[in-house]
């Protein structure tokens, strides 16, 4: 990341915004190229790994519930699943990463979570 100067209002921002914040001037326009680097969250090792082993789980199960529907058995429906639970160790699990930011509002003092 770097700051670049707005040729418009002369204030400093991002190269990865899109636009001045200040006066809307497009990004392109002050770096004088047509392209716009996109900041990218990189996957880690783990959430590789947890992707790959959840499709494979998933490819498994359809792939049994298919055989048995072509042997002519009757496939057991799928599992019910309570939702607050999942949420639950959802939200756990992006707190325990440190996922979750937390901003505070100062004109309002309310407190909002990004996630």
């Amino acid at each position: 990341m770097a700051l670049i100067n707005c040729k418009e209002c002369e204030k400093k921002f991002s190269n990865l915004a899109y636009a001045c914040p200040k006066c809307g001037a497009p990004t392109t326009y002050s770096t004088g190229t047509n392209e716009v680097t996109i900041q990218t969250d990189t996957l880690s090792s783990f959430d590789l790994i947890e992707s790959e082993i959840c499709n494979k789980i998933i490819d498994y199960y359809w792939s049994l519930h298919r055989e048995i529907t072509r042997l002519g058995g009757v496939a057991p429906e799928s599992p019910e699943f309570n939702e607050e639970e999942i949420i639950r160790a959802v939200i756990t699990r992006m707190v325990h990463f440190k996922r979750m930011f937390l901003t505070i509002n100062r004109f309002d003092g309310l407190c909002c979570t990004k996630i």
